[in-house]
């Protein structure tokens, strides 16, 4: 059987919920929760088409077939996916936005906010990681010292900015 992804830190386990619990100490029960269906990839929440940007679709995988002609089933798995991961991330987004009493240890809904700035500010497409790398580059002059400055430039360059803040908070 194969491993389920860590929203976390990105790795397949095959106990996720123990690797939660004890690696990242995540405490809050429905983020928990939360979690385990991202790493399952699994939700009964209405999906959102990512080519057409259609929402509320309750059969994605007909919607795919029908109107994308994507006939083969290894050609919609990975959208499907990736629709169900991105309806959980809304989600985590709900719940921190609901303040709970235990803190949230997760960020992948901060992500998806930092889409949704990109394109209120009014910029087209998705997010230019040279542009937000440049920004980084500035603060990190002001802020860092010269070995943490090269960890981050060489994270933003070989990876995107997501997971080299997740580095820089490990450090």
């Amino acid at each position: 059987m194969t491993g389920k992804l860590c929203g976390l830190c990105y790795n397949t386990f095959a106990n996720l919920k123990q690797h939660l619990l004890l690696s990242h100490k995540v405490t809050n029960k429905q983020e928990l929760q939360l979690l385990l269906q991202y790493g399952n990839a699994r939700t009964t929440k209405r999906l959102s088409c990512c080519i057409c940007h259609k929402k509320q679709l309750v059969r994605l995988d007909k919607h795919l077939q029908e109107t994308h002609t994507l006939t083969s089933a290894d050609e919609r798995e990975p959208l499907m996916k990736d629709a169900k991961r991105a309806a959980i991330v809304l989600e985590l987004s709900a719940l921190r936005q609901s303040g709970p009493e235990i803190p949230m240890v997760s960020t992948l809904d901060r992500t998806a906010t930092e889409e949704l700035a990109w394109q209120d500010a009014g910029m087209k497409g998705t997010i230019d990681f040279t542009k937000i790398r440049s920004s980084v580059a500035t603060q990190a002059n002001k802020f860092l010292t010269e070995k943490e400055r090269r960890q981050v430039t060489s994270q933003c360059t070989m990876m995107n900015l997501t997971a080299a803040c997740h580095c820089l908070r490990r450090s």
